[in-house]
């Protein structure tokens, strides 16, 4: 870790004490493969305050706080380190009481055990650890987080069907606070990587775009120009993968979401004009500046940021409280050795709350 790494976690930013999501003593230790700030890994930008466990399909999985499960999905197999697996690992996310989400990550197909709308406790089975989505082998990826882009859109197909998943890309504009009808006109070419040959159609209305040919920023980009108060991207995955789009640094000047494949299909099959009625959902938008070097770059609406986290210490010798942070390649929870050993090995593998 680096020294502003451990400065941080010595103080800095203070961390939310929470539970192991797993069973592990000195007998059995899980191995923390990457921690927070990572340097090579995954747990950079937004996702710095991540943490990645490894532990056999299967393995137990039990809430780290209590609260509400909001979000879940149970129907991927394992996955690899293909692009198209990104989206596609199974989780659960749960909302705690100060309005936090904890998520975990890559779980097994069929080990969710728990339901939407479900109060879970602190220590509660909550699901079984898997391989899916992108990995490179099995473990669980944990973190919480202040913005879940799950809960980002209310969309239904007007007369044909409600409430079907649907999130806010990254850089939507605010979606509306009240219900909205809109006609939905298809977008002409399909994937919108030219101008839009449909323009007259188009203007005041939603727009349905699909993924592919071109990035997000092109489609879009070409829709808005075309006179569309909406834009609807549809997936192009043949399963019900979906995703917050990114593509943008700053907010476009109309609302972009994302459905599923499957509801874009009733879209595309109709032979009657098709309504979407959609407003903004539970989770609102968050106005972030995001800072690289002295200089702004991002200002993004629909954008979570992970939160500085540390684990209790349940057994300490003389039973004093205490809590950890994993780095990179350390038990969990972290041995006698590792406390007492050495300035410099206790300073690299452990860090105080």
């Amino acid at each position: 870790q680096s020294t502003w790494g451990f400065l941080e976690q010595m103080g800095k930013k203070r961390r939310r004490a929470v539970v192991l999501p797993f069973f592990s003593d000195n007998q059995h230790p899980v191995i923390c493969v990457q921690g927070n700030h990572a340097r090579t890994g995954t747990h950079r930008g937004s996702l710095r305050y991540a943490f990645d466990f490894a532990m056999k399909p299967g393995t137990q999985v039990f809430a780290a706080e209590a609260g509400v499960v909001v979000a879940a999905v149970d129907e991927f197999e394992d996955g690899g380190t293909r692009y198209e697996d990104k989206a596609r690992a199974n989780f659960v996310a749960i909302k705690h009481l100060d309005g936090t989400y904890g998520r975990y990550f890559h779980l097994q197909k069929g080990g969710l055990v728990v339901q939407i709308g479900q109060v879970v406790e602190e220590g509660q089975l909550i699901a079984h650890s898997g391989n899916s989505g992108y990995t490179s082998g099995p473990h669980l990826h944990y973190d919480v987080v202040d913005f879940l882009s799950e809960l980002t859109c209310s969309f239904s197909l007007l007369g044909i069907i409600e409430n079907v998943p649907c999130v806010a890309a990254t850089f939507s504009a605010p979606l509306p606070e009240t219900p909205v009808e809109l006609e939905i006109v298809i977008a002409d070419p399909l994937c919108g990587e030219t101008q839009l040959k449909n323009q007259d159609q188009v203007k005041g209305k939603a727009v349905l775009v699909q993924r592919g040919v071109c990035d997000f920023g092109v489609k879009v980009e070409h829709a808005i120009q075309a006179g569309a108060v909406f834009v609807i991207i549809a997936n192009d995955a043949p399963d019900n993968e979906i995703f917050s789009p990114g593509g943008f640094r700053l907010p476009v000047s109309e609302p972009v979401v994302m459905i599923q494949s499957k509801t874009a299909k009733l879209i595309l099959d109709s032979t009657e004009p098709v309504y979407a009625v959609v407003c903004a959902g539970e989770q609102k938008f968050i106005r972030r500046d995001i800072t690289k070097k002295g200089r702004r770059e991002q200002h993004l609406l629909y954008m979570y940021e992970t939160l500085p986290v540390c684990f209790k210490l349940t057994e300490w010798g003389r039973g004093t409280h205490r809590t950890f942070v994993p780095h990179s390649f350390s038990r969990c929870p972290p041995s006698r050795a590792s406390i007492f050993g050495s300035c410099c090995n206790s300073l690299s593998s452990l860090a105080w709350k």
